[in-house]
């Protein structure tokens, strides 16, 4: 935005904003009269919006200053020209979600779109206004806009208990099942939900829901949601916080991450892991996460696959030798395969393996699902490496014994003995 006359740019102030904090608004001038206002048209308005939202949420260092010839009274060719520059959609609505979308909460539409993508259910728990939570709900495309909302404000048990039951029953057959809904609670009415009779028809709406924020929440209403959906839901829970009323629920869930910032450093130093910025979460589990679960998986099925080759190789020999006790090994190599011969390969696996690019795990959300689903690590997993050691180990000491149960000795007269043959195997 630019002010032609002093050749400056103009800083937009958001209003009801600087109410909310209860700081002074900008004082009016209040003594014109409508008469002065005449020229205001649609068109002007739906200009003086997009500049009104541009001015919110771009930064003053961001702006690029531009000047028209314009008049006011041209309403019409102020907007075509203003969404030409924006490159906005005709839709006054859709100008503002794009706006604050796109400028301010980019990362955080990001974010919900790549967890539907990579199967993560997201639970919004805020002490904001009720207001103030669904504008946040419905300035991320997908979590509230694509999704019927049900709202759920009751000040009574017994209200609470009639609202719960009348929306599970409305889905019929589709409860506990991911439907195209979002269910907005307040924290009045969470109190009554979050009873002992009324818990379960409240976590099965929630559950049937896309998307499910809880506002007006205090930090121990925050607790008791986690904990209710990390025993009655099987599924790992992962708790973000900045603030300290956040580090309850962060200590509550599997996994808790801590922002640190303006809130303190309370909520960092409760967590397990502790990132900048809220846009981190997104490399943090698609990226980072991804790739440590396919490191420590491969890392403990190649540490029980090594020790099996080992010591079922010593089972085999103890047939050959009568179960007398005897090892095949020299005590030195048994001791050191451990620590030096097999030390390199989980060191490898656990820092540099990389199933897939950084970009592609980005680009892929679905790449995340094969975590989620234990189809890297699973009981059928487990015994296949079993067995394909046993395998190994039949081939590694009954091939060397049979090429040299006959061989010739050496010059010296001496034959082969049992360290020899283990020395082969061993190597």
């Amino acid at each position: 935005m630019y002010y032609s006359e002093t050749d400056t740019p103009d800083h937009g102030s958001n209003i009801n904003l600087n109410r909310e904090l209860g700081q002074p608004l900008p004082d009016l001038d209040c003594d014109r009269s409508m008469e002065d206002f005449s020229y205001i048209t649609s068109d002007l308005c739906e200009f003086l919006t997009m500049m009104a939202v541009y001015a919110t949420v771009v930064s003053p260092e961001e702006r690029q200053p531009r000047s028209s010839t314009r008049p006011l009274t041209d309403g019409k060719a102020l907007v075509k020209e203003t969404r030409t520059w924006l490159c906005v959609p005709k839709d006054t609505h859709s100008v503002i979600i794009e706006a604050v979308g796109g400028q301010i909460s980019s990362w955080r539409a990001r974010i919900h779109r790549h967890s539907d993508e990579a199967d993560i259910k997201i639970l919004g728990l805020t002490g904001d206004k009720q207001e103030t939570a669904i504008s946040i709900g419905y300035s991320q495309p997908g979590l509230v806009t694509q999704h019927v909302p049900h709202h759920c404000q009751q000040d009574s048990l017994d209200a609470t208990r009639a609202t719960l039951t009348a929306h599970c029953s409305s889905l019929g057959d589709s409860l506990r099942k991911e439907n195209e809904l979002a269910l907005i609670i307040d924290g009045q009415t969470l109190k009554y939900a979050l009873s002992f009779e009324l818990r379960q028809a409240f976590l099965d709406l929630a559950l049937s829901c896309k998307a499910v924020i809880c506002c007006r929440v205090s930090p121990l209403q925050k607790s008791e949601i986690v904990d209710m959906v990390k025993k009655h839901v099987k599924a790992i829970t992962l708790a973000i916080g900045d603030g300290a009323n956040d580090v309850g629920m962060i200590q509550t869930a599997h996994v808790g991450v801590g922002i640190s910032g303006n809130e303190g450093m309370q909520a960092t130093n409760s967590s397990d892991y502790s990132i900048a910025q809220f846009s981190y979460l997104e490399k943090l589990l698609l990226v980072h996460g991804a790739w440590s679960y396919n490191r420590v998986i491969k890392c403990i099925l190649y540490c029980f696959y090594k020790n099996v080759v080992l010591y079922i190789i010593e089972l085999w020999f103890a047939f050959v030798n009568g179960f007398s006790g005897q090892i095949l090994f020299e005590r030195w190599c048994i001791g050191l395969y451990n620590v030096i011969f097999t030390a390199l390969p989980p060191f490898t696996l656990g820092i540099f393996d990389r199933p897939c690019s950084q970009q592609n795990m980005l680009r892929f959300p679905q790449l995340y699902r094969i975590t989620q689903n234990a189809e890297g690590f699973n009981t059928k997993v487990f015994w296949g490496h079993c067995i394909n050691a046993l395998i190994h180990s039949i081939i590694l000491f009954w091939f060397p014994l049979k090429m040299l149960e006959h061989d010739s000795p050496f010059n010296n007269g001496q034959g082969n003995d049992y360290l020899f043959v283990g020395n082969m195997v061993y190597t």
